[in-house]
């Protein structure tokens, strides 16, 4: 007799992420290296997981897109970076809002300061801001990713 034992990977019920994608846009008056530098210093990432495109602005002045997009092993480890470095103001006010900060599909739009990254610093901001746009690993209707994210968040205040 012949018996077939499965092993079921035991699934977590908290919130992870399957992709992160950072852009923003740098003027011809910033310093993209030195921004950079402290963007990376933040997240613990490399200059080189950055691609950069130059482009002309409406006035004819240079403008830099920048991107970068995780997947895989990379994300879960700048997920935890990310919501580490806010504040438990921040933290809170994402927690009462989130609503405003999710899509359709229920992916995490966050925006960041430029000028509080320059501080070393991650600070949500509408104004001159680094997005980052986390999607889930999982589908997620509204009551589950609401209380998926709130759970998420209250980790960490």
């Amino acid at each position: 007799m012949n018996i077939f034992l499965t092993v079921l990977k035991k699934t977590s019920n908290k919130m992870a992420f399957r992709t992160i994608e950072i852009t923003f846009v740098l003027h011809e008056t910033e310093n993209t290296e030195n921004f950079l530098s402290h963007l990376c210093l933040i997240l613990d990432l490399s200059l080189d997981d950055f691609s950069i495109k130059k482009t002309e602005g409406h006035h004819g002045n240079t403008i830099h897109l920048i991107s970068a997009h995780f997947i895989r092993d990379r994300v879960h480890t700048i997920a935890e970076k990310i919501f580490s470095s806010l504040s438990s103001n921040d933290l809170s006010n994402l927690n009462t809002d989130l609503i405003n900060y999710l899509d359709d599909k229920f992916n995490l739009y966050l925006r960041f300061n430029k000028q509080a990254i320059i501080d070393d610093i991650l600070v949500i901001s509408y104004d001159d801001s680094v997005r980052i746009k986390m999607k889930p690993k999982i589908k997620l209707n509204e009551n589950k990713a609401i209380k998926s994210y709130n759970e998420l968040l209250c980790e960490y205040y």
